[in-house]
């Protein structure tokens, strides 16, 4: 496809013209380019960067207020526990004193029953000697 072709002098300026446009557009571009490219660096460098910072920022000013947090949290949770601890011993108490109610209900029927059974014995018995003394 070697062939010659013809231009006009006017067409050849034309196309030269287009040529030195389009070559000073990419040197502007490639300027441009390399203008980004430090700034996409930069912000690269800064993401990076900004997770340890802020890390660090946590670090140092939340770290005493994550002790405070901390500290009132066992308080909480101690008052926790010493509240649970008095609602088992009220529990315990009651279920002593419910034990203590039975067992003496249980000794006052036990007791009457003795009394009654030893009692009416003694009566039959104190009965049953007069019959014969008097007999």
């Amino acid at each position: 496809m070697d062939q010659h072709v013809k231009i006009t002098n006017e067409e050849w300026a034309k196309i030269k013209q287009v040529a030195e446009t389009g070559k000073s557009l990419a040197g502007e571009n490639k300027k441009r380019l390399d203008k980004h490219n430090e700034r996409l660096d930069a912000i690269e460098d800064w993401k990076i960067a900004l997770p340890i910072d802020i890390e660090e920022a946590v670090r140092n000013g939340l770290a005493p207020l994550l002790d405070k947090v901390m500290t009132y949290e066992k308080k909480f949770m101690e008052i926790e526990i010493t509240k649970e601890r008095e609602r088992a011993d009220r529990a315990e108490q009651l279920v002593i004193e419910e034990k203590g109610r039975k067992q003496f209900i249980r000794r006052t029927i036990i007791a009457s029953a003795i009394t009654s059974v030893v009692g009416g014995g003694l009566g039959i018995i104190i009965t049953a000697f007069m019959a014969n003394l008097l007999n």
